[in-house]
């Protein structure tokens, strides 16, 4: 007679990892493409937003875009050119870049 809540348990497993695949896949394909946009109409969101993830060339290569080195992570953080395609064409946006020190003490 314990099988019946043992089977319950299971099916709510099933259901709740099969949710979860969901989100992970919607969510993977939420991610803006920089190809959607325009060159003013990308560099105007990322003004907006501070820093965003969009996909780049290829719906699997992505990379985080920023407004300014405030946006990076690390202390020593500066920023650089990118360059990605557009509706309009190539248009370069700002991402992180660690700067390297070449002395050190």
């Amino acid at each position: 007679m314990q099988k019946q809540p043992i089977l319950k348990l299971a099916i709510a497993a099933v259901v709740i990892a099969a949710f979860n695949v969901v989100v992970a896949v919607y969510s993977a394909e939420a991610r803006p493409s920089t190809k959607s946009y325009t060159c003013s109409g990308v560099q105007n969101l990322v003004n907006r937003r501070g820093a965003i993830v969009m996909n780049h060339k290829a719906s699997h290569l992505y990379q985080r875009f920023v407004r300014s080195f405030r946006y990076c992570r690390r202390p020593y953080n500066t920023t650089k050119r990118f360059k990605v395609p557009t509706k309009t064409g190539a248009c370069y946006l700002r991402v992180c870049h660690e700067k390297r020190f070449i002395f050190r003490d």
